[in-house]
């Protein structure tokens, strides 16, 4: 179950296996992990932050991942890109091998240093749409 206090609402998922769904929308970071070779579309959503080893759950759970959305308002706690270049030296990269889009809407400065820092996020594809959406 998640909570989105903000908003004063409660979301369930329930994750069946062997899923033959083609998307996922609104995890948070409440997702168990498994491996769902259907799926094409994420969709994440949270209240709480993403931190960069949630973004390698989700690669490693969705590995042909071709559109993936971001919404979440909340800062990183554990930054790296504010540490030196041989402070991330220990990070994993997460590989996107099939992705076509990526929205990052509504989001906190940090989740748009995650993704373009290629240090942490590998884009197989020559050519991957990027949308910024900044509400202010």
């Amino acid at each position: 179950m998640d909570r989105f206090l903000g908003r004063g609402e409660c979301q369930y998922h329930i994750f069946t296996y062997p899923c033959q769904m083609s998307y996922y929308q609104y995890l948070s970071n409440q997702f168990p992990g498994g491996y769902y070779p259907y799926v094409r579309m994420v969709s994440l959503y949270e209240d709480c932050p993403f931190e960069h080893e949630f973004f390698l759950q989700i690669t490693q759970s969705f590995p042909f991942i071709e559109k993936f959305v971001l919404i979440n308002r909340t800062p990183q706690q554990h930054k790296q890109s504010s540490k030196s270049e041989n402070d991330n030296c220990h990070l994993s990269i997460v590989k996107y091998s099939h992705l076509i889009e990526l929205k990052i809407k509504r989001v906190y400065d940090d989740y748009v240093e995650e993704f373009l820092s290629e240090q942490k996020h590998f884009f197989k594809i020559i050519f991957v749409f990027i949308l910024l959406v900044k509400l202010y």
